[in-house]
């Protein structure tokens, strides 16, 4: 039973790392976008600052949202990860999924500690959910 928590906490971590590099590489093509416009001004540096921190924000919070049929990110897709409940249930509550990251996100310099060490997310443990 180690073996594959351990496992799945490495697979939840790689799972987290891909949607990291998916949002920060589509705030990159962003930057693509901004800065010829603006030819590299110390305007185009805040507002894309800005922009970038939105997009962020939002493409973060409604990562587990994005595929309609799926109710897991791209990362969990690609890893065989679902969020299910106590019983083992899938969860497909998209308003639960959304609240889940949520509360995941205000604390998210500890969220991949918290994945290495307990295996959970802040998320997860507010709303009694597990990542499998």
């Amino acid at each position: 039973m180690k073996k594959k928590g351990k496992l799945n906490r490495t697979r939840r971590f790689i799972a987290s790392f891909i949607d990291s590099y998916i949002i920060f590489y589509i705030c990159g093509a962003l930057l693509l976008i901004i800065e010829p416009v603006f030819k590299t001004s110390n305007w185009a540096i805040l507002l894309y600052i800005a922009i970038s921190l939105v997009v962020t924000t939002i493409l973060s919070r409604k990562k587990d949202t994005y595929f309609p049929n799926q109710c897991r990110s791209l990362g969990k897709i690609i890893m065989g990860l679902y969020i299910v409940d106590s019983e083992g249930r899938i969860i497909k509550d998209k308003k639960l999924l959304t609240n889940r990251v949520k509360k995941t996100f205000y604390k998210f310099p500890l969220y991949p500690i918290s994945i290495l060490c307990e295996g959970k997310s802040e998320g997860d443990i507010e709303y009694n959910k597990e990542v499998n």
